[in-house]
C-alpha cells in the first residue's frame, strides 16, 4: 500500500569516496554514490498503477515510461475483464460491460415505463386514491359538525 508505519533517519556508514557508496548501515540504501559511480538497472522493470521504470541500486530512475495495455481479457462469470501491460506484465481489472448494453437502436424509439402498464391499472389506482380522500373528506365534515353542535355553533 506504500505506507511507512515508522520513518527514521538513514544510519551513513562511512563517506562516499571516488570508489566507494555511502551506505545506510540498517537498510542498505545508497545516501551518496561513489564519485565515479556507473548507473546500473536490474534487467526486471518496477511498476505501479500508472508506469514501469527500470531503478539503479543507488535509487536513480531509467526509462520510465506509462504502461501499453493489451486488449484485455473478459471472464464472463465474475463480470471482471483484466488488461495487462505488454511490457511490465502488470495487470488492471474493470467491470466489464457487454457493448449490447451502451447501444441504443436508434431506429427504434424508446417507450416510457408507463407504457407496459394497463390502462386499467392506472384507472384503477387513480379510483382508490380519489375513493381514500373521499372518505378523508366525508369523515372530517361529520368530525367538525359533531363539535359544532356540541359547542352551540350551530
Amino acid at each position: 500500500c506504500g505506507e511507512i508505519p515508522e520513518k527514521i533517519p538513514h544510519l551513513p556508514d562511512e563517506s562516499a569516496t571516488d570508489t566507494a557508496d555511502q551506505i545506510c548501515t540498517q537498510c542498505g540504501y545508497i545516501i551518496t554514490p561513489a564519485a565515479d559511480h556507473t548507473h546500473t538497472v536490474a534487467s526486471e522493470w518496477l511498476h505501479n498503477a500508472s508506469g514501469h521504470w527500470f531503478q539503479c541500486r543507488c535509487g536513480a530512475f531509467s526509462d520510465s515510461v506509462l504502461h501499453t495495455w493489451d486488449e484485455g481479457t473478459v471472464d464472463e462469470e465474475s463480470g471482471i475483464v483484466t488488461y495487462t501491460c505488454t511490457v511490465c506484465n502488470e495487470n488492471r481489472a474493470e467491470i466489464y460491460v457487454p457493448e449490447t448494453e451502451l447501444t441504443v437502436d436508434a431506429e427504434e424509439p424508446q417507450q416510457p415505463m408507463y407504457k407496459n402498464i394497463p390502462l386499467w391499472m392506472l384507472l384503477a389506482g387513480g379510483l382508490g386514491v380519489s375513493l381514500v380522500l373521499n372518505l378523508i373528506f366525508l369523515v372530517s365534515v361529520v368530525v367538525l359538525r359533531r363539535r359544532s353542535k356540541r359547542n352551540g355553533w350551530m
